[in-house]
């Protein structure tokens, strides 16, 4: 079936840049660390996080200003959700002791540790929120279940769940590449997506509490492959992945309009995806060996090449800004 019938057709006007002369503009920075999530936190307003423990942050949708968390100086953030220009939580990823919540409430002044997994076992993968204070974080299996945690203050503290879910198959986990293998929708909506040794959709209606799970057409996997990125938009949902160790293969975008329960591959890029956004009109893939844009609901595609390595991309007040490699934000102009 067409992509563009899966769209749903209440896009607000956002990004307008013509299709056929969108391309990449490298914006400054000051620092050589790998960004790997980006967040929207209003107006202008845009964050990233990344490797050695560094965040950046623009006011003004033009210039980027980065800093470092003290005492974090070698957390690898992989997942970032703003909530303006002061305040914003990180995920530092890493088995054990190294998954770690941080949340600044002054512009990154001064960040509060605000969890430190205590589960030597446990390597958590993403964070998101519904709202200001309530949100989820989850993990790669232990005891073939995945482990989630629940915030309802901001992510000021944390607790794990005693969730329903249902068990993982052997060598399934989540990608750690871009904080996208976990969204949040509507009120109480959660999706998580995996590869390795399958490339599933989970799905919870009830913030977390309870999950089915939906198998995808991705056989067969190996280890480096499967789903990377998730993006709900009402009843559809789409998912995007690839092989982050053979780049060369087409990689995978994935599209659900019966509420999650199957998911047809219906777009092959050229290479990995990390992560989905809507623009006007469609979509934008990014990931670290191209960008793929439709501003005409998915019925064309046109590659747009990248300026280095992107993991994955936010909109930001009428602004598209994808992060990567070596210090690398982009912002996508006609």
């Amino acid at each position: 079936m067409p992509l563009s019938l899966l769209l749903t057709l209440s896009l607000v006007p956002a990004w307008t840049a013509p299709a056929k002369t969108a391309a990449w503009t490298v914006a400054a920075t000051d620092t050589t660390a790998n960004f790997r999530a980006v967040s929207a936190g209003g107006g202008k307003v845009c964050w990233a996080s990344g490797s050695k423990g560094t965040f950046a942050r623009t006011l003004d949708g033009k210039t980027w200003k980065t800093g470092q968390v003290k005492g974090a100086e070698t957390a690898e953030f992989r997942s970032i959700v703003a909530f303006g220009r002061d305040s914003a939580v990180m995920l530092a990823i890493g088995d054990g002791a190294a998954s770690q919540v941080w949340r600044t409430d002054d512009g990154g002044k001064s960040w509060t540790r605000t969890f430190r997994n205590p589960d030597a076992r446990v390597f958590y993968d993403a964070l998101a929120f519904w709202d200001r204070d309530h949100g989820l974080a989850f993990g790669d299996p232990v005891d073939n279940r995945i482990p989630i945690l629940a915030t309802e203050d901001g992510g000021r503290t944390w607790s794990r769940l005693d969730s329903d879910i249902p068990p993982a198959e052997a060598g399934e986990a989540a990608f750690a590449a871009s904080g996208r293998c976990l969204a949040l929708a509507g009120s109480s909506d959660a999706w998580i997506v995996t590869g390795g040794g399958a490339a599933r959709v989970f799905r919870s209606r009830d913030r977390g509490r309870s999950w089915t799970v939906a198998p995808t057409p991705l056989v067969p996997l190996t280890g480096s492959s499967g789903l990377f990125g998730v993006l709900p938009i009402g009843r559809e949902a789409f998912a995007v992945g690839g092989d982050y160790e053979s780049d060369d293969e087409p990689g995978y975008l994935l599209a659900s309009r019966d509420d999650g329960r199957t998911w047809p591959l219906v777009y092959r890029p050229a290479g990995l995806r990390e992560a989905a956004i809507r623009v006007l009109g469609g979509f934008l893939l990014v990931g670290s060996s191209g960008t793929d844009l439709s501003t005409d609901g998915g019925k064309t595609w046109r590659a747009i090449p990248n300026p280095g390595a992107l993991h994955t991309a936010a909109l930001a007040g009428g602004t598209v800004w994808a992060v990567g490699e070596k210090g690398l934000i982009a912002r996508l102009s006609g």
